[in-house]
Order: structure tokens, then sequence, then C-alpha cells
């Protein structure tokens, strides 16, 4: 088992043998790549692109906040940020 494995990386090793890791990545995970491209409950393919195009123009503001937050947001890092040094003596409590 162990020379037979070794066949296998020397001959990736000298390019006879093409290590396709999206074949290989297929082979270990087939249950997760069974529906792959089709919707689970309706089997139709998935439109993906929709989606990405979607998620380019509006992940921003889903991941930090609407632009109304932004003070908010900051205020709380702020506060965090004088809390932590007043804990660790940097600045003078009061």
């Amino acid at each position: 088992m162990a020379n037979e494995r070794q066949r296998e990386l020397k001959s990736w090793d000298t390019g006879n043998k093409v290590f396709d890791l999206q074949e290989e990545s297929k082979k270990a995970n087939h249950d997760l790549l069974k529906f792959y491209g089709r919707d689970r409950l309706t089997f139709s393919p998935e439109t993906l692109q929709i989606r990405n195009e979607y998620l380019r123009y509006n992940e921003a503001k889903h991941a930090h906040g609407y632009p109304g937050t932004a003070w908010l947001q900051l205020a709380l890092v702020y506060g965090c940020g004088i809390y932590t040094a007043q804990e660790q003596g940097i600045l003078r409590r009061g």
C-alpha cells in the first residue's frame, strides 16, 4: 500500500499523472455534491449568477449596516476602546 502511494506521488512529481483537485474533491465529498447545481426542492438548475450579482451590490449593506447606523457603530467602537484603555490602566478613570 505504501509503495503504491509512493509510486503515485512520484508520477505526480514527474508530470506523468496530473492531479485534478476538483475531481478528487468530487470523489471525497460525494454526499455534499449529489445535488450540486440543482435546487433541492424542485431539482431545477440553480441560478447562481443572479444571486452573485445581488450580493455584489448589496453585501456591504448587510455586513456592515446601513449608513444611518455608522455613527452608532463608531460610538460603540470608541466606547469599547475607552473602556479597554481604562481597564488596562492606559487612561485614568473618571
